[in-house]
C-alpha cells in the first residue's frame, strides 16, 4: 500500500463524493487504537462500505475483498493499490488467511466483513467465526463497527451515512473453556457489541 496514494484517494472521496451526499456522521472515533494490530469487523450493506469506513477513520487499513472484484478490468489494480486483497467466499481460503495474518503481525489494521454476504441494513446477520483464527495468530484486538446509509445513496429514502465505532474487544479476556468454546464465546461477544451499535 502506498500511504500517500491511499490518503489522496480517501481525501477525494471524503471531500468530493461523500460530502456532496451530505457527509458521514462518525461516532466513537476515539475507540480506534492508534497503533498495533486491529481487526475492524463491520456489517456489509453496499460496495461503498469500505470507502465510507476508510473516510471515517483516522488510520489507514488493509481490507479483505471478494475475489470477484479482482476480475473487473482496472478495478483490481485500483483496490490493490489501496490495500485490498482477494478472498474466496464460502471456502477456507488459506492464502487470504496467510496474507491477513502477515498484515496483522506487522502491526497494521485490517477490515473484514464477517457476515460473509451483503445484508439489507435492518439487522445484523450471524457472524462467521473465521476471524477468530486471525485473532489467535496475531493477538489483534477486534474493533466492532456498524455502517449505515451506504445502501440508500441515490434513493428517495436516503438520510445520510453514519459510522458507529465500538470499543476494542480482546480475545485474551476469555480464558475459560476449550478452544472451540472460547471462540464461540468471543463470536457471541462481538455479535452483541455490533448489534448494540445498530
Amino acid at each position: 500500500m502506498n500511504i500517500y496514494w491511499y490518503r489522496f484517494v480517501r481525501g477525494f472521496l471524503y471531500h468530493v463524493v461523500f460530502r456532496y451526499m451530505g457527509g458521514i456522521q462518525v461516532k466513537g472515533l476515539d475507540n480506534f487504537p492508534k497503533e498495533g494490530p486491529v481487526i475492524i469487523l463491520s456489517n456489509h450493506i453496499s460496495n461503498l462500505d469500505a470507502p465510507a469506513i476508510a473516510c471515517s477513520m483516522n488510520r489507514e487499513f488493509f481490507s479483505m475483498a471478494k475475489d470477484e472484484l479482482f476480475r473487473i478490468v482496472l478495478m483490481d489494480k485500483l483496490i490493490s493499490s489501496l490495500g485490498a486483497f482477494p478472498v474466496k467466499r464460502g471456502q477456507g481460503d488459506m492464502n487470504a488467511m496467510k496474507t491477513a495474518i502477515r498484515i496483522l503481525k506487522e502491526g497494521n489494521a485490517l477490515l473484514i466483513f464477517p457476515e460473509g454476504t451483503r445484508g439489507k441494513g435492518d439487522e445484523l446477520l450471524p457472524l462467521q467465526s473465521g476471524f477468530t483464527l486471525l485473532v489467535e495468530k496475531s493477538n489483534a484486538v477486534v474493533l466492532p463497527v456498524i455502517i449505515s446509509g451506504t445502501n440508500k445513496m441515490g434513493k428517495d429514502d436516503f438520510k445520510g451515512i453514519s459510522c458507529n465505532i465500538g470499543k476494542p474487544l480482546s480475545y485474551s479476556d476469555i480464558s475459560c473453556g476449550t478452544r472451540s468454546e472460547r471462540r464461540n464465546t468471543f463470536v457471541e461477544k462481538v455479535q452483541k457489541a455490533m448489534q448494540d451499535l445498530m
